[in-house]
């Protein structure tokens, strides 16, 4: 049933808006700013590594902010993750998405875009891809949808970088969508049926015998998708050391085995390897590339 909640992947897909900066402040500090805010939290993350994960929903708008601090030297974060073809490369690893494409900007200007195929039914959805600064010590990304399946709509992904040391990058996710009546009845009958038993991340009590209470319902399963997405940039990253045609069966096997430290919200069979090296080899049939 898998295909039947496309809303379930795309709620990662969707970014919010970081708050408004005042007149002639450096993003890239203010980036920094929230690292120092946030030091104690990263420094002691329940993740096991410095990432703090955030989710609220308000009516109809879901949104999460992922603030982690990463091993990759800036340089390679801001080539890596200004390539709307990297996005690709990364979204792929998701094991709902079941093809993606880019398409570069035209000669005449314009933004690029990534395209995506959500579930076995493969519904579409079109992102704008566009990259509003890409500098020495700031990297900005956006990427948009005004719809996509199930009544599902305003998607915004935003994607902040900074370095913070030569071997160190700052990395901030944030995203936003919404969810209209019939995306909410969907995920409803998901979370009463396939995602009964499922939670996220944030820990909202605990139980007699002191194990936490992890949030669940519609925040849980933002949570979860959020979290897919963090490991699928990281694995991404990590990949790219590697010579280039092992590159997918490093990130790969990266995925998977991250996705494992976390098996009470993420756990994946080992059918999802498979599942994943066919959506790629098709993705790049479709492009006109050796399979």
């Amino acid at each position: 049933m898998r295909h039947a909640f496309a809303c379930v992947f795309l709620s990662v897909m969707c970014a919010g808006t970081a708050p408004a900066l005042g007149a002639g402040t450096n993003p890239a500090d203010a980036l920094r700013d929230s690292y120092a805010r946030l030091g104690d939290s990263l420094a002691h993350s329940a993740f096991g590594q410095p990432m703090t994960l955030e989710s609220s929903e308000v009516g109809e708008l879901f949104t999460e902010d992922v603030y982690a601090l990463i091993d990759q030297p800036y340089a390679a974060v801001r080539k890596a993750l200004g390539s709307p073809g990297s996005w690709c490369d990364i979204l792929i690893l998701h094991p709902n998405v079941m093809g993606c494409h880019h398409r570069e900007p035209a000669p005449q200007g314009g933004d690029a875009g990534i395209g995506v195929l959500i579930g076995k039914t493969e519904q579409a959805a079109d992102f704008t891809f566009h990259v509003a600064a890409s500098r020495s010590d700031y990297l900005d990304v956006h990427l948009s949808a005004p719809s996509g399946p199930l009544g599902t709509t305003d998607y915004r992904i935003r994607l902040e970088a900074t370095p913070l040391d030569e071997g160190r990058t700052l990395l901030h996710l944030a995203y936003s969508n919404r969810y209209g009546a019939a995306a909410r009845v969907a995920m409803r009958i998901y979370l009463e049926t396939l995602g009964r038993r499922k939670v996220g991340f944030t820990v909202v009590g605990r139980n007699p015998d002191g194990s936490p209470v992890y949030v669940g319902d519609f925040r849980g399963a933002q949570e979860r998708n959020a979290m897919r997405y963090y490991l699928a940039i990281t694995a991404y990253l990590e990949s790219l050391s590697a010579p280039p045609a092992r590159q997918f069966e490093k990130r790969l096997a990266i995925w998977y085995a991250s996705s494992a430290r976390y098996a009470p919200q993420l756990h994946e069979d080992r059918e999802y390897l498979d599942a994943r090296r066919r959506v790629a080899r098709e993705s790049r049939l479709a492009a006109g590339q050796p399979g």
